[in-house]
């Protein structure tokens, strides 16, 4: 894991994420990048002038925030930009080589029966890189147990389980791998991919009407420091994120939640 970003709003000051990132990033000194978008103004006059006042507030604003970082380690960079966060992040992507971007489920708090925002619910679903949703302010600490939700083996695409083979290698997690049998679930779903089972600690399989549900029932079993799902079409979250938001009351996790990336 070389390079991790770390996208922020303009409302975002990005303390307890940025602390978190830098943390988790000196365990595989890797570089962060943080993205952050400055408001376009609605201001009138000379349109140059203002973006570089905005521009320059942001920045100092954010260095501000980088002051009160304790174990910076690591190199970072400082990208600020204009406009839309995902866009924004999208072009980045598009440009650059990043191995994952560390998040908040959501970034604002106007909004508190929701445990997944609309920004953030915009990159899951569109944005092809892992991403680690860090709930707020929790402290980072090594992960010792992942628990891990499938439905179907099957995995097509390349070089899904590369950041969870780092992680799980870097901090010696245990990776407890959940396979949930739902009613609809083909023979053939059950033959699992085989770099996943050589990744595994143990399996468990489950009978449920959902993979959602299957990871409540076995979360208290396992008490996992980080929940590890794949994107899919058809997956964990598919019936969730038909909307951009997911309701605390459909699911909310107390501990990062690393989202590989599956099918767009």
């Amino acid at each position: 894991m070389k390079t991790i970003l770390v996208p922020l709003n303009p409302l975002e000051k990005g303390y307890t994420i940025l602390q978190y990132a830098f943390d988790f990033a000196t365990y595989f000194s890797a570089k962060i990048v943080i993205l952050k978008t400055f408001e376009i103004s609605t201001v009138t006059g000379p349109a140059p002038a203002i973006d570089k006042a905005l521009k320059e507030n942001c920045l100092k604003e954010l260095k501000e925030v980088l002051s009160e970082i304790t174990s910076k380690n690591n190199s970072f960079e400082i990208r600020l930009v204009k406009g839309n966060l995902v866009e924004n992040c999208t072009e980045y992507l598009q440009e650059n080589d990043v191995d994952l971007i560390i998040s908040r489920p959501k970034r604002s708090e106007k909004s508190p029966h929701l445990f997944i925002g609309n920004t953030t619910g915009k990159m899951i679903k569109t944005i092809d890189c892992p991403l680690l949703l860090i709930p707020k302010s929790f402290k980072f600490q090594p992960y010792q147990k992942i628990l891990m939700a499938i439905k179907s083996g099957i995995i097509k695409k390349e070089n899904v389980f590369t950041s969870l083979k780092d992680i799980i290698t870097t901090f010696n997690a245990q990776l407890n791998l959940l396979q949930v049998k739902t009613p609809k679930l083909k023979e053939s779903d059950l033959i699992i991919n085989e770099e996943l089972l050589q990744l595994k600690s143990s399996l468990v399989y489950t009978e449920n009407e959902t993979i959602y549900h299957g990871v409540l029932e076995y979360l208290h079993d396992v008490k996992p420091d980080l929940i590890c799902v794949i994107r899919r079409k058809r997956g964990f979250f598919s019936k969730l994120w038909e909307q951009n938001t997911v309701k605390k009351t459909d699911f909310e996790s107390k501990v990062p939640l690393l989202i590989l990336k599956g099918a767009l």
